[in-house]
């Protein structure tokens, strides 16, 4: 049950309520306050700004009583309402990605409620079109409507994810329009004249399509906008904010035009209810939306296994590959709802373990009904923000891979796809959409080819799944796949549209994937473990290297147990990227104790378990090296490891207790150059 809050109140004799259980402020001051804001002294401003303020609470205080929440929880009554007519510039408002981010709110704070859609603002049409909503409802032409508002009767808080819904009301619509508002008007937010020409050819757009326009708006966007942002680049300003840009009494307004406010007491889950039901209208909410709105209530509920949706929402905005900006997962550029950044990344880890099959290609896709998906799929699985950290990276690792001249690999797959299906259309004199749907762009088709790539580590047995091994197969894929579209055209086009044109694969998802993108991969991984023949396992290789240091070790005048030098990573300094030289004790009788398996060129860079391919090294300078390749000459005698060794670690005296680590270190030189 709800804690009624106490709150101490400023009496004021401006506040009243009406015989409609409605809230409003009457005249003060200098007469209608409503026709006069401009003419107020600062003093009478701030009185003014006093009164609303303890208008709403005033409200707030009267559905907050034990008697009330008590009704709401029983479910005696499904909810307690209050109207309070308030000008949108005395609202306290908070965006939901502040919210999330944990800004401290009060009991009339009103918070855009975190079961609602991000507002889509980083699509720099949609806020555009945003902008010139807000500038014709200053010339009372476009509707603000209402502002409907929750006091949640049984509040869960939840620091952990980011969400608070005790001592705040929670905005359950116009989310775009007041985050919006706060932006351009409270944050006085300042772009550039692009930005605002932009703004100008939507307004244009909006009175030519026929949307009654007054003459005052006809002659702001015909001709004033641009003359103010002339005026002001003449004094040197090259940002405008909307208050230096429309005039004065429209601005006003914001302080003087009274909007619907309406306060519902009611519970959580009514709240969750009422909040689809909004916003189902003429912009529906799609599955990943909902989606998102049952995973809150497990973060509600459960917040404690290190998920934050806000932080996800944040580094996929922020990600390239999210925003469609590569041409893998190209398609999301044009994809045009809240939140949409997110869904790419959430859908792939929800089936990360799925089969590799064409149930999943088109689960990928996008579900019609997906109200649970999240929910399996993060909440039940207990994934973090950490891990949604991984999955992005290597996602955009993928996305973004380049061939060796620099040119995105998946890029060159589009163009042989698009060359390839030109040539057809004009010798088949036909047309088909099979091609292009095997493009990277889509959603559904880059993640089943990301997912195919994953699944090639495992089959190829790369288990350490290092970025830079992905890497080198996607961009090893994109190579095999383009020579395919190029150079083996005949089996290319049997699967994709049959012997001349006739069969190949359906237009459904099992079509696709099971004649085309299955084979595709299946063939690939083929290819790679023939190209892997010559291999020899790991463990069996380092007995063969250290079965012949054994044979030849006396050659060097070095036992089969030695002490020698190693320079491994300074763990004690693990963020300073730090390395030491320190003492290992070698024992050839034991594969190779404290010696590894190195590799010339290196696995990250397709490099394979061959006797020409790998060497014996001290381990701890394996790990050093990483992931870079190593020359033949290394570990010679006038290699680089000898070469870093001799500058870092002076000769020591014959008598010095680490003279005979120094001289096998040496020695160990000699005996890799032999073998």
């Amino acid at each position: 049950m709800r804690k009624e809050i106490n709150i101490v109140k400023e009496e004021t004799p401006t506040v009243g309520v009406t015989q409609t259980n409605s809230l409003d402020v009457n005249s003060k001051g200098k007469g209608d306050l409503m026709n006069s804001y401009i003419d107020l002294t600062e003093l009478e401003k701030e009185t003014n700004i006093m009164d609303y303020k303890n208008l709403l609470q005033k409200a707030v205080d009267k559905l907050n009583t034990p008697e009330n929440i008590e009704k709401v929880n029983s479910g005696e009554r499904g909810s307690i309402t209050e109207f309070v007519t308030i000008p949108l510039g005395h609202i306290d408002y908070v965006t939901r990605e502040e919210g999330l981010a944990g800004v401290e709110c009060k009991l009339n704070t009103i918070l855009n409620s975190f079961y609602n859609r991000e507002p889509f603002l980083n699509d720099l049409p949609t806020f555009v079109s945003k902008t010139a909503y807000l500038i014709r409802w200053f010339n009372e032409v476009a509707s603000f409507g209402r502002l409907p508002v929750s006091l949640i009767s049984n509040p869960q808080d939840s620091q952990e994810s980011g969400i608070q819904m005790e001592n705040c009301l929670l905005a359950k619509d116009r989310g775009h329009f007041m985050t919006v508002f706060k932006m351009m008007i409270t944050e006085n937010r300042k772009l550039d004249e692009t930005f605002w020409k932009k703004v100008r050819t939507k307004l244009l757009k909006e009175t030519n399509e026929g949307n009654s326009t007054p003459a005052s708006l006809v002659k702001f966007q015909e001709t004033g906008m641009m003359e103010t942002i002339s005026d002001l680049n003449s004094k040197g300003q090259v940002e405008y904010s909307l208050k230096d840009l429309i005039p004065s009494s429209w601005y006003d307004k914001i302080y003087t035009e009274n909007q619907i406010l309406e306060i519902r007491l009611e519970t959580i889950e009514t709240h969750k209810t009422e909040i689809q039901k909004e916003n189902n209208g003429e912009n529906d909410w799609t599955p990943h939306n909902f989606g998102l709105t049952e995973l809150t209530d497990e973060l509600i509920s459960n917040a404690d296994w290190g998920y934050n949706q806000s932080e996800v929402d944040k580094m996929c905005s922020d990600s390239p590959t999210m925003r469609g900006e590569n041409t893998f997962l190209g398609s999301r550029k044009n994809i045009k709802f809240s939140g949409s950044h997110t869904e790419p990344l959430m859908l792939s880890k929800c089936y990360e373990d799925s089969p590799f099959d064409y149930k999943t290609y088109e689960k990928l896709a996008g579900e019609k009904n997906r109200s649970q998906t999240y929910v399996k799929g993060i909440a039940d699985a207990l994934v973090t923000t950490d891990d949604m950290k991984v999955l992005l990276s290597r996602i955009e690792s993928v996305a973004t891979v380049e061939d060796d001249n620099g040119y995105n690999s998946w890029l060159k797959v589009k163009d042989a796809i698009d060359s390839h299906y030109d040539e057809w259309k004009e010798n088949m004199d036909s047309t088909t959409s099979k091609f292009s749907a095997l493009r990277p762009n889509a959603m559904d088709t880059g993640l089943i080819y990301y997912k195919g790539l994953e699944d090639a580590l495992e089959e190829l047995n790369y288990k350490r799944k290092r970025k830079g091994t992905l890497e080198l197969i996607t961009k090893d894929f994109c190579d095999f796949f383009v020579d395919l579209i190029e150079n083996n055209t005949s089996v290319y086009e049997r699967w994709v549209v049959g012997k001349n044109g006739k069969g190949g694969a359906e237009a459904s998802w099992k079509g696709k994937f099971n004649k085309i993108i299955k084979r595709l991969f299946d063939r690939f991984i083929k290819e790679q473990l023939s190209a892997q023949s010559k291999s020899i396992s790991p463990t069996k290789l380092k007995e063969m290297k250290v079965r012949d240091m054994r044979r030849a070790a006396s050659n060097v005048g070095l036992p089969l147990k030695f002490p020698m030098y190693d320079n491994p990573r300074d763990v004690d300094k693990p963020n300073e990227n730090k390395f030491k030289w320190e003492i290992i004790d070698v024992d050839l009788t034991n594969v190779g104790k404290a010696l590894a398996l190195c590799h010339y060129k290196s696995e990250a860079n397709g490099g394979l378990h061959t006797t020409e391919n790998t060497f014996i090294g001290p381990g701890g300078d394996n790990n050093r090296m990483g992931d870079d390749d190593c020359p033949k000459d290394y570990m010679s005698t006038n290699g680089d490891f000898i070469k870093r060794f001799k500058n870092d670690i002076s000769e020591p005296g014959i008598s010095d207790d680490n003279a005979e680590a120094w001289l096998n270190t040496i020695k160990f030189s000699k005996l890799s150059e032999i073998i």
